[in-house]
């Protein structure tokens, strides 16, 4: 069954200077100050590759006491409204498709999908090339979506055909 991962886009790293945690973009850096070791180990996470959220809920719980998950959520809203929170589902612990917001206009909502039927993409949408990737557009969507091979014969897992349908 296909997963979903979190993760900061790529240009943003997360460092411990002093007694707190500063978030770096090429544009801005953000002083979060002192965290729980939880929460930290959680940002490291997402800074680092990305993770589903309930194993990083598990982490803040693992390395913190309860009252940190209330303050890792409340982060993770804040991130994903500021557009820096990236969703890349996973098949068989291969990447599929990762959704990059470029704009915080709007709420991204995910509906629920259902994995038996068939979806047309909007006619507005379009498919480009970009450093070896496929990336899917509209300007109807405040984000791009990269998928991560195209290549025929990609899609042979019985789980990803289910998500391909």
């Amino acid at each position: 069954m296909p997963d979903l991962l979190l993760d900061f886009k790529k240009d943003i790293s997360v460092i411990e200077e002093g007694d707190g945690v500063v978030m770096r973009s090429p544009n801005s850096s953000f002083n979060l100050g002192q965290l729980s070791p939880g929460l930290v180990a959680a940002l490291r996470h997402l800074a680092d590759g990305g993770a589903r959220e309930d194993r990083l809920a598990d982490i803040v719980q693992e390395t913190a006491d309860a009252a940190a998950l209330p303050m890792f959520y409340y982060y993770l809203q804040q991130f994903i409204n500021m557009g820096i929170i990236c969703y890349t589902v996973r098949a068989d612990g291969l990447p599929l498709a990762t959704l990059v917001p470029f704009s915080t206009a709007g709420q991204l909502e995910f509906p629920h999908v259902a994995l038996d039927q068939k979806y047309t993409l909007s006619r507005f949408a379009y498919c480009r090339h970009e450093k070896g990737r496929a990336i899917v557009e509209t300007p109807l969507f405040p984000a791009k979506i990269i998928l991560a091979d195209w290549r025929p014969g990609w899609g042979n897992s019985p789980s990803l055909k289910i998500v391909l349908l």
